[in-house]
């Protein structure tokens, strides 16, 4: 009964970024309305003076919430725009339906994560001054590389990236992910399966807290084939070979000083048989 008020109640619909913003490949400004909707969608001094220099989506939301407030149901051929219920066109023109008694998982409320991440290339900065350009290239490549590593949202990296940087070393980037990439991230470490990223290697990587020193992981190939030994398996290595050797050398000694006794103590001495080149042990007589 409580949801069927909700529904009777309640609609909501959602605007989205147009698809062709969202691509790698879109070199434009995300600084105006072209790309999508504001929130402050009313306003017109706010809107009138950037582009598109227009608000094209004012007729669609006026009359949609107009015949809301009305009790009408205004998804209709008059208005195709509001409250969609088929598949979004991709563009920024529709305001898409979201059920208010089950949005979409990327509208709930989740408590970020935070993530810290040093490598390499960012450790040059103690080194030399990275030039902006450089800088911008890096963090960016990294910022990348999480998105596809984890899923966790670009938009969110970059802007608690940039948020933080005011308490950040100059060698240690910090951002925000959601639970699934922050447990996602944490599997990796735990497993030891990841020591770098963006082909940078990383020194040091914090998830919630808890720190993570990939030098210390098995090398993983990028081909995911299994990589080399870590140090201490290399030492382990070596120690194995050493005792071996030493072993083959004492147990040498060993048969060399018993040979040396039964020959000084008992008499016995080297003669050669009466075929052959071989050598045996006698006492007294020949064998």
């Amino acid at each position: 009964e409580k949801k069927a008020q909700v529904y009777a109640q309640s609609k909501e619909c959602m605007w989205l970024i147009s698809e062709e913003c969202q691509s790698k490949d879109y070199n434009g400004t995300t600084d105006d309305n072209r790309c999508g909707v504001p929130h402050a969608w009313i306003a017109e001094k706010d809107n009138l003076l950037i582009p598109p220099y227009e608000m094209y989506w004012e007729d669609t939301a006026l009359q949609g919430v107009m015949a809301w407030l009305n009790g009408v149901d205004d998804n209709s051929a008059d208005n195709p725009d509001f409250l969609v219920n088929t598949n979004w066109d991709s563009t920024s023109n529709q305001c898409v339906y979201v059920d208010p008694v089950k949005p979409p998982r990327a509208l709930v409320a989740d408590n970020p994560s935070v993530v810290s991440i040093t490598t390499n290339f960012l450790s040059m900065n103690s080194a030399r001054r990275l030039q902006a350009q450089e800088w911008v290239g890096a963090v960016s490549d990294v910022l990348d590389a999480v998105t596809n590593l984890t899923g966790a949202a670009r938009g969110v990296l970059e802007l608690s990236n940039a948020m933080t940087t005011i308490i950040t070393s100059d060698d240690t980037m910090e951002f925000l992910v959601d639970a699934d990439s922050a447990n996602l991230l944490q599997a990796l470490m735990d497993h030891e399966a990841l020591s770098d990223i963006a082909g940078y290697e990383i020194s040091n990587l914090s998830v919630r807290g808890e720190e993570y020193e990939p030098s210390t992981f098995a090398v993983v190939n990028t081909d995911g084939s299994g990589g080399e030994n870590t140090s201490n398996e290399k030492v382990t290595g070596w120690i194995w070979i050493a005792a071996i050797l030493i072993g083959v050398v004492v147990g040498a000694l060993l048969v060399c000083l018993m040979v040396c006794g039964l020959m000084k103590c008992k008499g016995y001495k080297l003669v050669p048989a009466e075929q052959g080149n071989d050598y045996g042990l006698m006492k007294g007589q020949e064998l």
